[in-house]
C-alpha cells in the first residue's frame, strides 16, 4: 500500500537548481535551506571579481541562480520574503532588483576536439543573447551597437573556413560577453552584474581530450576582455570546482578575490551545517537518520566548520521519507567518474600504495599540498599534483597543516572510502586482469569460514596479477608488487569499516561483517624460496599478540574469523583460525 502521508511534506529539491521553482509556492512546494545571506556577504566585502571554487554537488548553481534572482532588474520581491536576507530592509532597497545581470553557464561548453568546443561555446553566448531580444527595441543602442549585437546572435555563422576568417571567429568568441555587458549598460544605464557557472569546466574537459592550451588561450581572452578594465561591469562572481584560478587564465586580472573556504565565511552557505541537517530531519519527523549520516557522509570542511554535501543529505532524507531508515546508497559518488583516482593508481609507487591504502581504511596520511593548483599539475607535479586535485574534488579532506607545508589528508568520510576501495577492485579488473567474479568468491569464501573456498579464489586472482603486472614492470615481481593492493579484493562496503596495520612485507586488517561476526586477515610475503605454511602460522601468531581479536570482541562480535595468508609471487596458502567468546 502506496503511504501517501509523505506528500502531506514538501518535496525535497534534488537536481533542482532554479531558484524561483525551489522557493515559490507553486506545486511541488520543496523544502528549501536558506542560504540567503549570501547575498550580503557577498556584496558587503566589495570586491570586483569573486571566485568560489567547491566540490561538485554542494549548491554552487542553486546559489549563483539566487544573486541572480534578487540582483536581476526583473526581480520578484516575493521570492525573498520570510528569508533571512529580508530583514536587511536598508540593504535590500539598495541592491534588490538594481542591476542588469549577464549569466552564463559553461557547463557544456566541452567536446571531443577544440573545434567542438568552440561551437557550445558559441551556442551558450547566443543563448545569452536571444534572451536580451528588447537591446533590437532600444533607443538608447545606435546602428553600430545593434550590429554587435547581432554579431553575438549569430557567431555560428561566421565563415571559418581560411585562417584569417578562424582567427576573426576566434576574436569574436572573446569579446561576445564584453559585448554583452556593454550593450546592457548602455541600454538601461547602470552597471552590469556578471555570473558564471563552472569557470573552470571548459579546461578540465580539454585537458584529457587534448586542445588544454587552445581552451586556455581563448578563456584568458575571454576572462581578460570581460574583467579587466571593464567599465561596464559592476562585479563578477565566478564558481567552479578548481581551488584556485588558473595561473595563465588570469594572467593580469588583479581584482580577482578568492573564496578558498579555507577560512572565508563562505564556508557554510555552500553545504549543510548540522544545525540546519537537525531542522531539516525534525521537519521530516526523521531524528534517527542523523547518527547514519554522520558516519557516512560528514567530514567536508570549510570557513572553519564542518558542512556535508547537499546532495548526499536531502537524496538519504528523501529515500528516508519513502521507504524508512536503511543504509545509504553512494549519492555523491555516483554523481560523476573516479578519473582523479584512477590516476592516482595507475601511478601509484609503493608507497602511494601503502596511503591509498591507508585512506581507505580512515587513516591519515601526511603530503605537500599545492593551493595554487592547475590541471597541468596532474601531470608535472606527479604525485603530489593528484593529491593537491583530490583535495580540491572532495575526496581528500586537510585535518592539520604543519609550519614545513605539510597536510594531514584523510578520506572526507565513509562514502568516499566506499569509493577507494572500489576504484582499486576497478583498476585491478582493468588494468592487471583480475576478474570480479573471483574477487567475490573471495570475499564471500572468506565471509563463510571457508579458507580453502578463499585460497582457490585468491589463486586464480594471482595468476592473473603477476602476469599483468611483471609485464607492465619490465620482468620485475615481488619488488613492485606491494600486496596492500590485494585488500582491494574486499567488498567495498567491508573496507570502509576497517582498520589497517601494515608494515614493510605484512598488512593486517580486522573488520566487522553485518551478522555481528569479526574478520582478521594477516597478509605475509614469504619471500622468494620460504615454505608458506610456517609463514601463515606466523601471521595467525602474530594477529593473537597483536589481541585482533579481542579487540573486535570488546565491539560486540561474538565470534571472530582469522585469517593467515601468506604470498610467494602468484602462489598463496590460507589459514584459519576461529576465536568465540
Amino acid at each position: 500500500m502506496i503511504d501517501f502521508s509523505i506528500y502531506d511534506k514538501k518535496a525535497l529539491p534534488i537536481g533542482v537548481d532554479n531558484f524561483e521553482k525551489v522557493v515559490s509556492s507553486s506545486t511541488p512546494s520543496y523544502y528549501y535551506v536558506d542560504k540567503s545571506m549570501l547575498i550580503y556577504e557577498i556584496l558587503q566585502d566589495g570586491a570586483a571579481v569573486h571566485l568560489i571554487p567547491r566540490p561538485r554537488r554542494f549548491g554552487k548553481s542553486l546559489n549563483l541562480d539566487m544573486l541572480h534572482q534578487f540582483l536581476a532588474l526583473d526581480t520578484r520581491r516575493d521570492l525573498f520574503r520570510g528569508l533571512q536576507i529580508s530583514r536587511h530592509e536598508d540593504f535590500c532597497r539598495r541592491h534588490q532588483g538594481q542591476y542588469p545581470v549577464l549569466h552564463l553557464d559553461w557547463k557544456d561548453v566541452c567536446g571531443e576536439d577544440y573545434d567542438e568546443a568552440c561551437y557550445m561555446l558559441a551556442y551558450e553566448l547566443q543563448d545569452a543573447a536571444a534572451h536580451m531580444a528588447f537591446l533590437r527595441e532600444s533607443r538608447n543602442l545606435d546602428t553600430a551597437a545593434l550590429a554587435q549585437y547581432d554579431a553575438v546572435l549569430h557567431l555560428d555563422e561566421m565563415p571559418q573556413e581560411k585562417e584569417d576568417e578562424e582567427a576573426r571567429f576566434q576574436a569574436a568568441l572573446q569579446a561576445a560577453p564584453l559585448v554583452l555587458t556593454q550593450l546592457l549598460e548602455k541600454h538601461y544605464h547602470r552597471k552590469v552584474v556578471v555570473l558564471i557557472d563552472e569557470y573552470d569546466t571548459p579546461l578540465s574537459d580539454a585537458y584529457p581530450s587534448g586542445y588544454y592550451s587552445e581552451m586556455v588561450s581563448l578563456m584568458r581572452g575571454i576572462y581578460s576582455k570581460l574583467l579587466k578594465d571593464n567599465d561596464s561591469l559592476a562585479f563578477a562572481i565566478l564558481t567552479g570546482c578548481l581551488p584556485l584560478p588558473e595561473a595563465s587564465l588570469f594572467t593580469g586580472l588583479n581584482n580577482l578575490k578568492v573564496w578558498t573556504g579555507k577560512s572565508d565565511f563562505t564556508g557554510a552557505y555552500f553545504g549543510f551545517t548540522e544545525d540546519e541537517i537537525k531542522a531539516m530531519l525534525a521537519y521530516y519527523q526523521l531524528p534517527e537518520l542523523l547518527d547514519i549520516m554522520r558516519d557516512w557522509f560528514d567530514g567536508f570542511q570549510f570557513g572553519g566548520g564542518r558542512v556535508y554535501c547537499p546532495w548526499d543529505v536531502i537524496s538519504f532524507v528523501d529515500q528516508g521519507r519513502r521507504s524508512g531508515p536503511g543504509a545509504p546508497a553512494m549519492y555523491w559518488v555516483n554523481t560523476s567518474g573516479n578519473d582523479i583516482v584512477q590516476r592516482l593508481l595507475s601511478r601509484a609507487d609503493r608507497g602511494a600504495q601503502r596511503d591509498y591504502i591507508a585512506l581507505m581504511a580512515g587513516k591519515s596520511v601526511w603530503k605537500t599540498i599545492s593551493r595554487e593548483l592547475t590541471i597541468r599539475d596532474l601531470d608535472s607535479k606527479g604525485l603530489d599534483g593528484i593529491w593537491s586535485m583530490m583535495v580540491a574534488a572532495g575526496y581528500l579532506s586537510v585535518r592539520s597543516e604543519e609550519d614545513d607545508g605539510l597536510s594531514e589528508l584523510s578520506a572526507t568520510n565513509r562514502e568516499i572510502r566506499w569509493l577507494l576501495s572500489r576504484s582499486l577492485q576497478e583498476w585491478l579488473c582493468n588494468k592487471c586482469g583480475a576478474k570480479s567474479d573471483d574477487m567475490t568468491a573471495f570475499s564471500l569464501a572468506l565471509k563463510r569460514g571457508d579458507p580453502n573456498a578463499a585460497e582457490t579464489a585468491l589463486h586464480a586472482i594471482l595468476s592473473d596479477l603477476f602476469p599483468a603486472h611483471t609485464a607492465s614492470r619490465g620482468g620485475k615481481h615481488r619488488v613492485d608488487f606491494d600486496q596492500r593492493l590485494l585488500l582491494g579484493l574486499l567488498l567495498p562496503n567491508w573496507m570502509a569499516r576497517a582498520e589497517v596495520q601494515s608494515g614493510e612485507d605484512c598488512v593486517d586488517v580486522c573488520f566487522r561483517v553485518s551478522d555481528g561476526r569479526g574478520i582478521v586477515i594477516a597478509v605475509r610475503d614469504a619471500g622468494e624460496k620460504r615454505d608458506l605454511n610456517p609463514v601463515c602460522d606466523e601471521a595467525l601468531e602474530q594477529i593473537q599478540e597483536n589481541r585482533y581479536a579481542e579487540a573486535l570482541q570488546a565491539q560486540g562480535c561474538v565470534s571472530v574469523l582469522c585469517y593467515g595468508i601468506a604470498f610467494q609471487k602468484a602462489k598463496c596458502n590460507v589459514k584459519l583460525q576461529r576465536r568465540g567468546r
